[in-house]
C-alpha cells in the first residue's frame, strides 16, 4: 500500500467511527513521518523480518490489535520480501495500489499466482488504480485491457495530483487539511468502496 493510500484510508476509517491503527511497517517511516509520529524501534519492521520466529510475532501481534480495534491497516514497503510474505500471513484483506504500468500490472498477475500457490483462500484482493493520467493513451489502453482481465478492480481511480504529494509537506491526511479538494473526496469515494467490499470490521494491509 503506498504512503497516500494508507494515511488517507486509515484517517477516513477513523472518522466513520471505526477504532484504527495505523502500523508502519517501511523501514523509511513514511506513514510515521507524515502523521508527525516518533518511530519505536520496539516494532520496528526489520525486527519483525528477522528470523521465524521474529516473523511470527506480526501475526501475533495483529491479534492481538484486532481484539481491540476495528480495523488495522499495515503500511508496507513494495517488493516481495519476508515481510510482505508475513503481513500476507497477517491480512484478511490486500489493498494494492496499481501504477497503470505493463510491470505493475505483471506484478498484481505474480502476486495473485503467490497467494493461489500458498492456498490461502481467507485473503482478499483489492486491486485499485492510482498515479493515474487519463491523458495518456497507453494509461487509457492499459486501465481498459485490465479491468477486462481483472474484474475486482476497485472503480475509483486516484489521479497522478501534485495534491497528493502534499500529505508530507503538510504532514496530515488530505482529508484533514483539504477536506473539499477533488482528491480528497476521491479517497472517501475508495474508502466507500473498501467499506463496502469488506462489509464488516476487518484487517485490511
Amino acid at each position: 500500500m503506498c504512503l497516500a493510500t494508507a494515511v488517507n484510508v486509515a484517517y477516513l476509517a477513523a472518522q466513520t467511527g471505526r477504532s484504527t491503527v495505523l502500523w508502519d511497517l517501511d523501514p523509511q517511516g513514511a506513514a510515521t513521518y507524515s502523521l508527525k509520529g516518533s518511530p519505536d524501534d520496539r516494532v520496528s519492521a526489520k525486527k519483525l523480518a528477522r528470523g521465524k520466529r521474529a516473523t511470527e510475532r506480526l501475526k501475533m501481534m495483529t491479534r492481538s490489535l484486532h481484539d481491540g480495534f476495528d480495523l488495522l491497516v499495515l503500511d508496507r514497503p513494495p517488493g516481495m520480501t519476508m515481510l510482505t510474505e508475513n503481513v500476507l500471513r497477517a491480512a484478511d484483506v490486500l489493498l494494492v495500489p496499481i501504477v497503470p504500468a505493463t510491470l505493475s500490472l505483471r506484478m498484481l498477475d505474480q502476486l495473485g499466482g503467490f497467494i493461489a500457490h500458498t492456498g490461502w483462500t481467507d485473503i482478499r484482493i483489492l486491486p485499485f488504480f492510482s498515479m493515474v493520467d487519463r491523458r495518456k493513451s497507453l494509461h487509457e489502453s492499459l486501465i481498459t485491457n485490465a479491468r477486462t482481465r481483472h474484474l475486482q478492480f476497485l472503480v475509483t481511480e486516484i489521479p497522478h495530483w501534485s495534491d497528493i504529494e502534499r500529505i508530507t509537506v503538510r504532514r496530515a491526511p488530505l482529508p484533514a487539511f483539504a477536506p473539499a479538494s477533488p482528491a480528497a473526496r476521491l479517497y472517501a469515494r475508495l474508502w466507500e468502496e473498501i467499506a463496502a467490499c469488506i462489509g464488516e470490521p476487518v484487517r485490511a494491509r
